[in-house]
């Protein structure tokens, strides 16, 4: 597969997030190793505004960034700790790094965030477990720590990257738009298509997607399916033959042309909610008059070509009634009238704590990919914690960062990684030879 090429907004914000790591490293380690004497200190100041804001992908935009580096403080300062005391023996930090690193790459449940901000959590015990073990510099290494993750999340603070649009609001517009394509005159297909492609969660930044286990990103999430299918059922039906007039038709789109606007502005403002139960009521009307005209004489019975058209607007009109359940989950929490059928919003009443426990539960298997990801992840990291600690490497720190960064979920991608890597550090070898 072809690399992707990085758009021009792309290449702005890896300028603007490379500036971001050179300011805070450079405020944080020349003032502390020259001004103050404090090398240690110095060290991780360098290291963490490196660790979390360069090899820690965190997703979202400057605030949010910052925001979760704050909250990754706290665990953070711990891990340091916990490396710091178990460097005395290399079994100590082979089995902290085992346990350690199954955790944090087994945080992946938690969504994008969490999952961005592990490596660098991850090589805060990494720097920390090895030696010289040395727990009199703990308080150094500590208040190094902090400086580095602060000024990195003052940074983020001041050279922002431009907001992208929530899911939420990329909803909302889309709706709008499949309100366009079931008025009459509607929208060409295509862009119908292409509007519902624009909800996929692969065309998405990863901040934004809707990938929580609570009630709100679930019904974001199953509401997106609910307006892609919604789209493409108003394509397929834009892209029909004509048929005969069907004033029953007609009318049933109106009204999901209304639900769409009504939720569409609803999912923005969290005002005015659409009818409780005005859609389904017009689908009853709608199926008892398709029931009513099939019992007639056949010659005075309907042409199939407006029987099959009945039966997509039918169909598309289901669509839109899991839009305004979803949405109106999405809105209050949970819903305010009973969510049917229960099988399909099956999350719609259980607490937050219960949907996370299921998401965690589940995911406790050698069949899911993030468990095996974890464990992968934390093998590796024990195991060349055990290398580099009994063949007492100088430098194994680096083999641990190696095996942290190079990693890939497949064989095929690490060795494609790993090719890279070697391939970039023979230039930089070749480029610093002759100087």
């Amino acid at each position: 597969m072809a690399d992707v090429i990085p758009t021009g907004q792309e290449r702005a914000n890896i300028v603007r997030r490379a500036v971001r790591v050179t300011v805070a490293v450079s405020a944080g380690f020349y003032p502390l190793l020259y001004g103050a004497g404090l090398p240690v200190m110095a060290l991780y100041a360098l290291f963490a505004p490196i660790a979390v804001g360069l090899l820690s992908p965190v997703p979202g935009s400057g605030p949010q960034r910052a925001s979760v580096m704050l909250r990754a403080l706290p665990p953070a300062l711990v891990l340091a700790t916990l490396g710091t005391l178990l460097a005395v023996e290399t079994w100590a930090a082979v089995a902290g790094m085992l346990v350690v690193g199954f955790l944090l790459a087994f945080a992946a449940v938690g969504g994008p965030r969490p999952m961005g901000v592990a490596p660098g959590l991850q090589l805060f015990y990494i720097l920390a477990c090895f030696p010289p073990y040395a727990p009199g510099t703990l308080g150094e290494r500590l208040a190094g720590l902090t400086i580095g993750v602060l000024l990195l999340a003052a940074c983020e603070l001041l050279l922002p990257d431009p907001p992208a649009a929530s899911y939420r609001e990329r909803l909302a517009r889309t709706l709008a738009e499949a309100a366009r394509g079931a008025a009459p005159g509607g929208v060409p297909p295509e862009r119908l298509r292409e509007a519902g492609a624009r909800l996929r969660l692969a065309s998405v930044p990863s901040a934004e997607r809707p990938a929580g286990a609570g009630r709100t990103d679930r019904a974001l999430e199953q509401g997106g399916r609910a307006v892609r299918r919604l789209l493409d059922q108003l394509a397929t039906l834009a892209e029909a033959p004509p048929v005969a007039a069907d004033p029953a038709s007609a009318a049933l789109l109106e009204r999901v042309a209304g639900l769409c606007t009504t939720c569409s502005r609803f999912l923005r403002t969290g005002n005015g909610p659409p009818a409780a139960g005005a859609l389904e009521a017009a689908m009853r009307d709608f199926q008892a008059e398709r029931v009513r005209l099939a019992s007639l004489p056949p010659g005075e019975r309907p042409p199939v070509e407006v029987e099959r058209r009945q039966s997509r607007v039918l169909a598309l009109a289901e669509s839109a009634r899991m839009v305004e359940i979803t949405a109106d989950i999405a809105t209050h929490g949970r819903p305010t009238e009973p969510a049917a059928p229960r099988e399909l919003f099956w999350y719609a009443d259980l607490s937050t704590p219960r949907l996370w426990a299921r998401r965690v539960v589940g995911n406790v298997t050698f069949r899911s990919v993030l468990f095996q990801n974890a464990l992968r992840t934390a093998l590796g990291l024990a195991a060349a914690r055990a290398v580099a600690g009994s063949l007492d490497l100088a430098h194994g720190f680096w083999v641990l960062l190696a095996v942290l960064t190079l990693g890939r979920t497949t064989a095929g991608a690490t060795w494609q990684a790993v090719r890279r890597a070697v391939a970039g550090n023979a230039a930089g070898a070749l480029v610093a030879g002759p100087s």
